[in-house]
Formats: C-alpha cells, structure tokens, sequence
C-alpha cells in the first residue's frame, strides 16, 4: 500500500503565510525553528520553499503543517 502524498505547493503556501506572521525575526530564524519543531533538517525545508517538491511525504508534510500551526486538513492529500 502507497504512503498519501500532500500537494507541496498547499504546504509551501501556508509555511509562507507562517513566516510573514514573524516579520519581526530574520527569515532564517523562522526556518529554524520550523525546522527543530518538525525535526526536519533546515536544508529540506528551505527545499520545500523554494518549490523542488511538488508532493510530500504525509508524515513529513504533516509535522510541517503542526510546527506552522495547521492542519494537514488545509491541504491536497492524493
């Protein structure tokens, strides 16, 4: 059985929307800590906002969503 996907351009949308609302920190320490609460590398998230993914893993996408405090119910699963 096939692990779901999550539309990567749903997730990069609402980790932006997420980043704005911290317009007074740097946009790296945003990524930061999106990263540490996901317990996703930096590096992979900066991928998934520069747009190189065009569907995610459900569990990655999943912790993303939390760390950004939403919903994988925000979001395209196929």
């Amino acid at each position: 059985m096939r692990e779901p996907k999550v539309n990567g351009d749903d997730v990069r949308a609402i980790l932006e929307k997420h980043i704005e609302r911290y317009d007074h920190m740097p946009r790296g320490e945003v990524v930061e800590v999106l990263a540490e609460r996901a317990g996703i590398s930096t590096r992979t998230v900066y991928r998934i906002l520069q747009g190189s993914r065009d569907w995610l893993d459900l569990d990655q996408a999943d912790r993303l969503l939390i760390a950004a405090d939403s919903s994988i119910q925000d979001v395209e699963v196929k």
